[in-house]
């Protein structure tokens, strides 16, 4: 559960609504503010709250109770807001009868939102009367001792770790509530000779828990597994005692409360090698219960000094303050008297008072106050909350006076630390680069090598299976794309394909036929069609077929039975977990036994993950420690070593923040070395709540699916996770979420952009289960299909809110539970091309329901067929975002423009020629993405509104829609991409040069047939944060005076005529990565790329360029070059050797290129170039 999430969600879309709809928000204000502000206060407490839950059961029920009220409230102040919205639609004297329905309705909302108010209230005093002291270890690092309990802690290790004593004793700490029992034991749980001297150590809070949640908390942490809750005590026992077995093991009870909490430690072997349990109480009868033979160890006040020494630790004196040493005396003798040596009675006292001014003056009117005079013949416990209470006192009675806002103070410290911790995570953004995969290989390049050689050997003819086996992390889909990319690979097998084989097997031919045919012609086929179409596809083809996370010998044999078995060298390379599928793969042949890494690769992945400064230097002892500490704790695996590397990279870089990490009682792996998801869930406890919801959205894509990073933010953005900054656009903000995210090694690139950024993403597949399992738990999202199983769960509390629908829409359930509070549907069925999606036209209908309208946010339809939309789409007033892209539509409802709220429309690859002229009319629309779509541009009837607009991208421009008073009044766009047909481009290039936060320019000049013609273009320099440029049409000469912008990334030219050669001015670009020359953007004979020219190129392509014969590239020319595709270049004679000569230059790819040219290319043998060879 990630209670904490949710609620920091709810409270940004309530700030957002109240800043947005303030007029309808306007009689019922007040009340709104008061439930933004009670949440907001619970965020404190709900951070403790949840690392409590696994230990507390009524901390854990409190918790989800807690969750339904937030979703309650976000429901009811969201359906206030559209059901105004409604009436506010409705024509006036419809809206009449409303009225009194309307007063009626804002009665009721104000009664809802108190009811909602006080539960809140409830609630939280419910979990702050169980509630563990707020702070019960004041140490940073646990190899330190904690003040005061140096020698207490040196005693006790001694005791615990005396091996004279071999049988099981029990060791009890006794001391009063607030005496540091908890500390000294967690100094204890944490010390590096405890942990090397016992084989398990496990920590269980006692409190008020019954039996069976102790048994079951010793039990997780035993065997790092879940427990089911109906498991008798039994059973429970039974299975400890299995688990703890011959293992010198040591368990902590912490507040231990009554003798009844000892009753668990029958479950505990009764062994004779030195086993231990420690146990804190403040009953003394309990202590001397647990073991009646020993004395219980007593913990004393703390010494003055010491006092003195935890208090100004805990104020965190300013270093420019400084007290006389009167002041200093007098200061040490209030507080000790006081607090009576009590620790977390300083604590409290020194987290009051570092809310006051530093000053002696300051201090000594609160320690001097009336109310502070703990009684002496009261027990401790209540001396404890009578400091509390005192505190609260004083706090109410200056802010009837002087106001103090402690509160508020807090609150701001918390949001300060967050924040800055934000800015921190945030220095290295886009640290990552399309190189860093290529990290994730270090220490397999033995495993490479081997591999690739099994794979080519054409000793053997007959088609085999090679199974990569090992356990969950440690590297075998990372070596198999390694091997899958190799140069070796690609030019000894004729047709290479990946498949994740975890899909259902439809999907996994349908992956196939569309790799061996780039076509998706065959959704519609029956099973045994696509079988038969693989195997004629493949005939006479020596192939590689790559099964990543196979898991069944079933669907390794039926994949088997589908591939022809030729004598031509054909091969199946396979990944698994499951040494049953590796055996049953190939009978004859063992699989390959994937090993951890070996110490000094495991440590320069961690260097290579953790981005380590080139000015941060480690000592030899500290990198030899360091070295111990992970191999200790990541056991080899390298995605523990990433995502610890990941993790680490957001800390401090120093050997003290990285010990305390690598120290850490919760990343101990298991005795088998396979489990980490203590690693995963350090990192993922680690992130703010604002990038939570985004990674529990990746749960909402199938397993294993390459999610387009376009499509991803804008969904972000849609659902309104991005924090308001003033210093960047909303996109800004969510790209820099998905850069953290990155950077935290929890997403992985799948695809990148030839100029290196990020094209295709998914949550790396060891993760989406665990996160996919948090995020239903917590009802963010829901998988059709799935949800059959639960419906039948009456007492489910948690509406659906956003669904993935991997099944037929229809069998959607009707149920209000599923209906009324849905916020986002994406769908995942792409099945059946030739039938119209008719039932998505019901489900909207449906979501709109009896009420009139919907909450739905985002509606995703990307590559449904032809889904037949709602013709009232305008009662889905909270829609943000409408993806129809690759849906092959005709027709877009007008209703659509209708949308309030709608920031992202997307009908890219439809039939959709036009969209209705209201489009102007939208305040928020953000991204339009169009299919060669011509606007009705008669504005002067109507006042533009697209003023936020970002992206417009595929518009028609022709003289009947001009620019003037039309498109120049967008002057925010980042991204533009039309296709003109104008008889003058005067207007077009006067609004284009206006457009100075643009980034990435697409313009096709088109004649009356469609043909390229003239561009018409001035120079463009003045768009100074332009990166991607495209330009289809017919240029002028290149000039000096033509300048390209310098932050040039990309460019491709096409059709553009120029008979000059375009290279010298080119070459001078300092950040051009990619450069595309296109059919016919050239048509001279002679091509130059001059003298230390092209020093950023990465990516060239040279495709029709006819009358190319000599092409010359001079010294220290593209010395970054790594690919080269050459096509339809008819005539050129040869590569320039000082081309081949690059060591840079991955692959060469020659597309329909004479023979002659090809054999002269390949004749080359020494330059050791991949050289491929295409024909279309």
């Amino acid at each position: 559960m990630d209670v904490g999430a949710v609620v920091s969600l709810v409270i940004k879309k309530l700030t957002d609504m109240l800043i947005q709809e303030s007029i309808i928000f306007k009689e019922v204000i007040d009340e709104v503010e008061l439930v933004r502000v009670s949440l907001r206060q619970t965020q404190n407490f709900l951070i403790e709250a949840e690392d409590r839950k696994e230990r507390n059961y009524k901390v854990k029920k409190w918790l989800e109770e807690f969750l339904v009220l937030v979703y309650n409230a976000e429901d009811a102040i969201e359906t206030f807001v559209l059901y105004r919205m409604y009436i506010r639609s409705m024509g006036f004297s419809r809206r009449l009868t409303f009225i009194r329905k309307k007063l009626r309705h804002g009665a009721d909302f104000r009664s809802e939102v108190e009811k909602i108010k006080n539960k809140i209230k409830d609630i939280k005093n419910k979990i702050e009367e169980i509630r563990e002291p707020k702070r019960t270890s004041y140490f940073v690092n646990k190899e330190s001792d904690p003040i005061g309990f140096k020698e207490d802690k040196k005693r006790l290790v001694t005791r615990l770790t005396d091996t004279f004593l071999r049988s099981l004793h029990i060791i009890s700490i006794v001391g009063q509530v607030g005496s540091g029992k908890t500390t000294l034991a967690t100094a204890l749980y944490g010390s590096s000779k405890i942990n090397r001297h016992f084989d398990c150590c496990v920590w269980v809070s006692a409190s008020e828990n019954p039996r069976d949640i102790i048994l079951m908390s010793i039990l997780r942490q035993t065997e790092n597994s879940m427990v089911g809750e109906k498991t008798s005590i039994t059973e429970l026992e039974e299975e400890i005692q299995e688990r703890l077995r011959n293992k010198r093991y040591l368990v902590v009870l912490d507040d231990v409360r009554s003798r009844n909490a000892l009753e668990a430690l029958r479950a505990l072997p009764k062994q004779t090698n030195g086993s231990r349990v420690l146990l804190t109480t403040n009953n003394e009868d309990v202590a001397r219960f647990a073991d009646p033979s020993r004395l219980p160890y007593q913990l004393k006040p703390l010494k003055d000094d010491d006092a003195w020494n935890l208090f100004l630790k805990t104020i965190r004196l300013p270093k420019n303050v400084q007290f006389s040493e009167l002041e200093i005396s007098e200061l040490k003798t209030r507080i000790i008297r006081r607090c009576k040596g009590l620790p977390l009675a300083i604590l409290e006292l020194g987290d009051f008072l570092s809310t006051r001014a530093a000053s002696y003056g300051e201090w000594l009117k609160v320690l001097d106050h009336p109310v502070w005079q703990l009684g002496r013949n009261e027990d401790l416990h209540n001396e404890v909350e009578e400091i509390k209470n005192k505190i609260n006192e004083i706090k109410e009675e200056e802010e009837h006076g002087e106001p103090l806002r402690i509160q508020e103070y807090l609150n701001v410290r918390k949001s300060s630390n967050q924040d800055e911790g934000l800015r921190q995570n945030q220095q290295n953004s886009s640290s990552y680069s399309m190189d860093e995969e290529h990290s994730d290989v270090i220490g397999f390049q033995k495993h490479k090598r081997r591999l690739v050689t099994r794979l080519t050997d054409t000793y053997l003819r007959s088609r085999y299976v090679i199974s990569i086996l090992g356990p969950v992390g440690s590297g075998k889909t990372t070596l198999a794309m390694e091997i899958y990319g190799s140069n070796a690979i690609r030019y000894h097998f004729d047709f290479r394909a990946w498949v994740s084989a975890s899909e259902n097997l439809r999907d996994v031919y349908l992956m196939l036929l569309e790799q061996a045919e780039n076509s998706m012609d065959y959704e519609e086929a029956a099973t045994e069609e696509l079988v038969e179409k693989l195997r004629e596809k493949l005939h006479n083809k020596r192939y590689l077929v790559v099964l990543d996370d196979v898991c069944s010998r079933d669907v390794l044999n039926t994949l088997r039975n589908a591939l022809p078995n030729e004598t031509n060298g054909s091969r199946v390379l396979l990944t698994t977990s499951n040494e049953d599928v590796a055996w049953s793969a190939d009978r004859i042949r063992k699989p390959y036994h994937l090993q951890p890494l070996e110490d000094d690769d495991a440590w320069n992945l961690f260097l290579k993950k953790v981005h380590l400064s080139e000015n941060i230097q480690f000592s030899a002892f500290e990198i030899s420690e360091l070295k111990r500490r992970i191999r200790r704790r990541c056991k080899g695996l390298p995605l523990a070593i990433v995502v610890l590397g990941g993790f680490l990279s957001t800390k401090g870089m120093s050997y003290e923040e990285w010990s305390q990490v690598l120290d850490h009682q919760s990343l101990q792996l298991d005795i088998n070395g396979v489990e980490f998801s203590k690693i995963l869930a350090l990192s993922y406890n680690d992130l703010p709540f604002h990038l939570r919801p985004c990674l529990f959205y990746f749960g909402l894509f199938p397993k294993g699916y390459e999610i387009p990073v376009r499509r991803l933010l804008l969904l972000w953005l849609a659902e309104g996770f991005a924090k308001q900054s003033l210093e960047k656009t909303p996109e800004d903000v969510v790209e820099g979420y998905l850069d953290e995210l990155i950077k935290r090694q929890m997403i992985q690139i799948k695809k990148w952009r030839k100029d290196g950024s990020p094209k295709r993403c998914l949550l790396r597949g060891e993760l989406h289960e665990i996160i996919s399992s948090k995020a239903e738990d917590i009802g963010f999202l829901h998988i059709q299909g799935i949800m059959s199983d639960r419906e039948e769960n009456e007492s489910r509390k948690l509406s659906v809110r956003r669904v993935a629908g991997h099944g037929d829409i229809k069998e959607y359930p009707c149920k209000e539970l599923y209906i009324q509070h849905l916020r986002s549907y994406l769908s995942f069925n792409t099945q059946n091309k030739d039938v119209p999606a008719k039932e998505i036209r019901n489900f909207l209908n449906k979501v709109v329901g009896y009420r009139g309208f919907g909450l739905l946010r985002v509606l995703d339809l990307e590559r449904v067929y032809k889904p037949k939309l709602s013709e009232n789409l305008e009662k889905l007033f909270h829609l943000r975002y409408l993806g129809l892209r690759w849906t092959f539509l005709d027709t877009l409802p007008d209703s659509a423009s209708e949308l309030p709220y709608l920031e992202t429309l997307d009908v890219k690859h439809t039939y959709i020629s036009s969209l209705p002229i209201s489009i102007w009319k939208m305040k928020h629309i953000r991204h339009l993405c169009l299919n060669e779509i011509c606007f009705d541009m008669s504005v002067q009837k109507h006042n533009s509104s697209l003023t936020q607009l970002q992206t417009l991208w595929g518009l028609l421009v022709d003289n009947k829609s001009p620019v003037k008073n039309g498109l120049d009044k967008l002057v925010n766009l980042r991204k533009l991409g039309l296709t003109y047909h104008l008889d003058s481009v005067q207007e077009l290039n006067e609004w284009i040069a206006r457009l100075a936060s643009l980034q990435s320019l697409r313009l096709r000049s088109k004649d009356k047939n469609g043909r390229p013609s003239k561009l018409g273009l001035n120079p463009l320099s003045s768009l100074e944060n332009l990166t991607h440029l495209y330009l289809l049409g017919n240029l002028p000469e290149l000039q000096d005076g033509f300048e390209f912008p310098l932050r040039l990334r990309v460019l491709t030219l096409s059709v553009s005529k120029l008979e000059k050669d375009p290279m010298p001015i080119l070459a001078q670009l300092p950040n051009l990565v990619v450069l595309r020359l296109l059919a016919d953007s050239y048509t001279g004979k002679e091509m130059l790329c001059p003298q230390g020219g092209f020093s950023m190129l990465r990516t060239l392509k040279l495709w029709m360029l006819k009358e190319l014969d000599k092409w010359t590239v001079e010294e220290r020319a593209m010395q970054n070059l790594r690919e080269l595709e050459i096509r339809c270049c008819n005539k050129l004679k040869k590569l320039p050797e000082k081309l081949l000569d690059l060591s840079t230059i991955e692959e060469i790819i020659l597309t329909n290129m004479p023979k002659e040219f090809v054999d002269n290319v390949q004749a080359d043998k020494q330059k050791k170039k991949l050289i491929t060879t295409k024909t279309l």
